[in-house]
């Protein structure tokens, strides 16, 4: 009952300080803490009337935030932009082309070309052809003596075999040219090459031979010195479009010996490897090459280094 009389009392006192303001000297409602039970303050009471306050302190004093509040920042939205990858390139590799080898083809002789070679084959027996090269000392060999027959001799003491028998019985006058067989037929590893007006050919016998046949029914013979890896195999000629340069033996008397390239020209065909059958006869040899299908009759001038060849038809 009494702390209900003290506050009321409190309360009547204040009310009449109130009043009791001009109203010049207003000022904010006076803060007053109320007693607790046991009648002691928590704080002392504050006189606002008494206190001057700046036009900042009374703006923050109206309006104050909780000291527990913190602002929320308001998100903004990022735009991320998507990337559409563009296609991707893909390199497609052109075809190769593929290489078609066009063989070149081997002239053959024809029929039609051994009356010309026959024709070429008298003319030389008019003028004799002397060789347009030096023959190395000791290369000589001895030439058989020359037999002259107006038709084929019958008496010889080695007879011709097999397909040169056939051809010179039915070729009076190539055995007229030949005379009688001065040896058994013999068969050697050979090679052979076609040229624009002729062609050459190789046969492993004394060393190696070589013989040109030039195509108006001329050959000459010359030794084959090419000596692998010591002489090269290429004289670097540059051949026209579609012909060949000779190699090897073959190359080296072409490049070194007189009038060969002037006479046969370029190669119109590589170098074949073949196997040569041959006889020999008292004034020139039968060959036969597998290669060409076909006979070789080399008649010797004054000796079997030059003189005149034609075709023979058969085989051996």
């Amino acid at each position: 009952m009494k702390k209900q009389i003290v506050l009321i009392g409190i309360m009547v006192m204040m009310s009449v300080s109130a009043c009791a303001e001009t109203v010049d000297n207003q000022g904010l409602p006076t803060r007053v803490e109320l007693p607790t039970d046991d009648m002691v303050l928590i704080k002392p009471p504050i006189d606002l009337a008494q206190t001057t306050l700046t036009p900042t302190q009374a703006i923050s004093s109206i309006a104050q935030l909780p000291a527990s509040w913190t602002p929320t920042e308001t998100p903004t939205k990022t735009f991320t932009p998507s990337v559409t990858p563009s296609a991707t390139i893909t390199d497609t590799p052109s075809p190769t082309p593929s290489i078609t080898f066009t063989p070149t083809p081997t002239p053959t002789e024809t029929l039609e070309s051994a009356p010309l070679l026959s024709l070429a084959e008298l003319a030389a027996r008019i003028t004799n052809l002397p060789p347009t090269f030096d023959i190395p000392p000791g290369y000589f060999q001895p030439n058989p003596t020359p037999i002259t027959f107006g038709t084929s001799p019958t008496n010889c003491t080695i007879l011709p075999a097999g397909g040169f028998a056939s051809a010179l019985q039915a070729d009076s006058g190539l055995g007229a040219s030949l005379g009688c067989p001065s040896g058994a037929v013999i068969s050697l590893q050979s090679a052979t090459q076609m040229y624009e007006r002729g062609s050459m050919i190789w046969v492993n016998e004394s060393g190696g031979l070589i013989y040109v046949l030039y195509g108006n029914g001329t050959f000459q013979r010359f030794p084959d010195t090419f000596i692998a890896g010591q002489d090269p195999d290429s004289g670097g000629e540059m051949p026209p479009a579609g012909l060949i340069e000779p190699v090897r033996g073959f190359g080296k008397v072409w490049r070194t010996m007189m009038g060969v390239r002037d006479g046969v020209g370029w190669g119109v065909t590589p170098e074949m490897g073949d196997t040569a059958t041959i006889q020999e006869f008292a004034t020139g040899r039968l060959i036969y090459l597998p290669t060409r299908g076909n006979i070789l009759a080399l008649t010797y001038s004054d000796s079997p280094y030059s003189g005149t060849w034609r075709v023979v038809l058969g085989t051996y």
